[in-house]
């Protein structure tokens, strides 16, 4: 999804939201048959609010099929450069993962090991 498109989707979904909230507001104070009218109309926006969104939990699933499958080939296609990449995320990474050592004698804290193990 695009920048904008995800901007007007926030947009579309908010006030079809904040149109439903109206209306069951309005819902509570009136009595009879407006009062189901109101309620109808806002279990109609709040259905139109989720099927926006699981049309764009469509779009998102189908991105990250397409990311996985193009990411499984090139691993396929370049398994050496692949193991590159891998190695040198962990070897920029490593150094987060290990607890600190602390004094002269080269040991770990016990407040370094019970903060790792947490």
């Amino acid at each position: 999804m695009s920048e904008i498109n995800k901007a007007r989707f926030m947009s579309d979904i908010r006030t079809v939201l904040a149109d439903a909230e109206d209306l069951l507001k309005q819902a509570a104070t009136a009595t009879g048959e407006r009062a189901s009218e109101l309620r109808e109309t806002a279990l109609t926006r709040l259905k139109q609010a989720k099927e926006k969104a699981a049309d764009a939990q469509v779009v998102v699933i189908e991105r990250g099929k397409k990311a996985a499958r193009a990411t499984d080939d090139y691993v396929h296609e370049h398994p050496w450069a692949s193991i590159g990449i891998a190695t040198g995320i962990g070897m920029v990474d490593w150094p987060a993962d290990q607890p600190q050592v602390s004094g002269r004698s080269g040991r770990t804290s016990l407040r370094s090991q019970w903060s790792a193990d947490c």
